[in-house]
């Protein structure tokens, strides 16, 4: 039977992207922003303001801002949470689909068994 195969490389793979993509969001949970650093952008009549801007849409640039940033916790927790409960609720799953796989396998023997029994 194949399907307990797949659905153990669905886990692995399932658990793979869980922690990468935990890790990603507890990684990235910095972001630069106007108010956050007070950093003003120049006006359009100031000298130094000759080049556009290669981020439109963007309240600061990282040079302007002088590194600083901000540290989400809302962000962290959820990379944690998913780190954690992620693999965990992936493996409920699976192991709930091979339940239902052998479930089916019993039934059908069963229906087997009935049939000869009939005959």
């Amino acid at each position: 039977m194949i399907t307990p195969l797949l659905i153990q490389v669905i886990f692995w793979v399932g658990t793979a992207v869980c922690l990468f993509a935990g890790v990603s969001l507890m990684a990235g949970n910095t972001r630069m922003t106007e108010s956050d650093t007070g950093a003003r952008r120049p006006s359009a009549s100031s000298d130094d303001f000759d080049a556009p801007d290669p981020l439109p849409g963007r309240s600061t640039r990282l040079a302007e801002t002088g590194g600083r940033s901000r540290f989400s916790t809302m962000s962290f927790v959820m990379g944690v949470a998913l780190i954690l409960v992620g693999p965990v609720a992936l493996r409920v799953y699976c192991e709930l689909a091979i339940i239902f796989f052998k479930i089916h396998d019993e039934l059908k023997e069963s229906n087997d068994r009935s049939q000869r029994y009939r005959s």
